[in-house]
Formats: structure tokens, C-alpha cells, sequence
């Protein structure tokens, strides 16, 4: 991505930028790192799903990916309810 903003070296700023333009670019920085962030653990999540898949699947050899991903969003809504 186009990501200008975390290759600014901060301890040079230019005589034109000022203090509020040095904050606006450390918090571009850290929201797109948060997002990153996010991504990331999306991404761990999709993968420990898709490994319950694969060893779900392998022990029940006529199910469906249809009905198997109904089993298993019926079982996370009453394992992983929110406190």
C-alpha cells in the first residue's frame, strides 16, 4: 500500500511542518498499524476455523461444508457467548 506516512523521518522536519502535522502523521501511523493489527488476528482466527474444518470433516466423511459450517457457527453462538 501506499503507506508515505512511515517512511517520514520525524527527527527531520522540514521548517514548513509543524507540531500538529507531526502528530496527524504519528496517528495515521498508529491507526494503520492498529488495523494491521487487526488483520492479522482475522486472519489467525480464519485459519484455527479452518483447521476445526478439516479435522471435523475428516472424522464425519458424509457431511456437507454447507452443514458443517451451520454445525459449527451453532456451536461457537453457544461456546464463545459474549460476557
Amino acid at each position: 500500500m501506499g503507506e508515505k506516512a512511515e517512511n517520514v523521518d520525524y527527527a527531520e522536519e522540514d521548517a514548513d511542518g509543524s507540531i500538529s502535522q507531526s502528530l496527524a502523521r504519528l496517528y495515521q501511523k498508529a491507526t494503520r498499524a492498529g488495523l494491521r493489527v487487526a488483520k492479522a488476528n482475522q486472519d489467525e482466527i480464519f485459519l484455527c476455523w479452518s483447521r476445526v474444518y478439516c479435522e471435523v470433516a475428516q472424522h464425519h466423511l458424509g457431511i456437507t461444508e454447507t452443514n458443517l459450517r451451520k454445525i459449527t457457527q451453532k456451536a461457537r453462538r453457544c461456546y464463545l457467548k459474549p460476557i
